[in-house]
């Protein structure tokens, strides 16, 4: 299969993979929460990165911002992620990502104060 010209997503936009086995998911713009059916790990690539699925399953991306990306053939050795950059990702979820992001920005919340990533933390641990 060769690589599909770059697709672009608007802010919270979808985009469904019916079978990802095979391919590698480069984000070329933006950052994209991938998920994979059956994987339990939330994986989020920024413009650079790419990921490989384990095995044939459906994958879902998620526009985090406005994001572009393309679906190429799976490479060989050592081009893909590192398990441990993959652990991280499951470490680091969707709403940690923003909060941090939020917080460097210099953006405010509701009530007009600095967004910080440790209070959007502890107030998502208590709605859980």
């Amino acid at each position: 299969m060769d690589a599909i010209p770059p697709r672009s997503l608007a802010y919270r936009a979808l985009f469904r993979v019916p079978d990802a086995g095979g391919l590698r998911i480069v984000c070329t713009a933006g950052c994209l929460w991938v998920t994979v059916d059956g994987d339990p790990r939330d994986i989020l690539l920024e413009a650079g990165e790419s990921f490989e699925a384990d095995g044939h399953a459906p994958a879902l991306l998620y526009a985090m911002e406005a994001s572009a990306f393309l679906l190429a053939p799976r490479l060989q050795g050592s081009s893909r992620r590192s398990a441990a950059k993959n652990s991280s990702d499951c470490k680091r979820s969707p709403w940690h990502w923003a909060a941090t992001r939020a917080a460097s920005s210099g953006a405010t919340g509701c009530s007009g104060r600095p967004v910080d990533s440790a209070s959007t933390c502890a107030w998502q641990a208590r709605s859980r």
